[in-house]
């Protein structure tokens, strides 16, 4: 069992370290969004500032992404871990021979493959999960670090808006004239 328990911490540990940089690149986008924002306030939303918040628009969708996908692996280490307990539990329970590690990420694999969804922002993981008495106790954590990078996207889309507004359409790059 020292083995399992080994392949067991090793799982956790790349688990952890997703959640870890899914925290990161959240913070580095959020930042990033400071600096922007930033830029487009302080020229006050003139034609040049249209990169900017344009910019706003990229990284949000890049750190949605990038979360999305930070927590795809985070479940996918969860659930071989989940298939390892399973053989734990069955050897405590009595169960003889141990099923070997190959078989057992191959199980986890497959399951995760076989059974996770995405976006799922509302799919719950357990029964008592989805009975929970509150709705921040049945909502899914991700969702909310998803929905940070989503609120960059909009407020990037919200300044490309109002740049285009104050200027209606004019003072666009193509509109222009660079004097020499």
């Amino acid at each position: 069992m020292p083995q399992l328990q080994a392949y067991y911490d090793e799982h956790a540990s790349q688990a952890r370290q997703h959640e870890n940089s899914r925290h990161q690149i959240t913070a580095l986008v959020l930042a990033i969004t400071g600096a922007l924002v930033g830029i487009v306030t302080s020229v006050k939303l003139a034609a040049n500032a249209w990169p900017a918040a344009s910019a706003l628009v990229v990284i949000g969708l890049a750190g949605y992404f990038a979360a999305a996908k930070y927590y795809e692996r985070f479940r996918f280490h969860t659930s071989i871990m989940e298939a390892i307990r399973g053989e734990i539990e069955r050897l405590m329970a009595g169960g003889v021979g141990v099923t070997p590690l190959s078989v057992l990420r191959h199980r986890g694999e497959n399951w995760h493959y076989k059974n996770f969804v995405w976006p799922g922002w509302f799919r719950t993981r357990s029964n008592a999960q989805a009975n929970a008495g509150s709705r921040i106790a049945r909502a899914r954590t991700h969702m909310f670090w998803e929905l940070l990078h989503l609120a960059v996207v909009l407020l990037g889309v919200i300044l490309l808006v109002m740049i285009a507004y104050n200027h209606g359409g004019s003072d666009s790059p193509a509109d222009v004239t660079i004097i020499h």
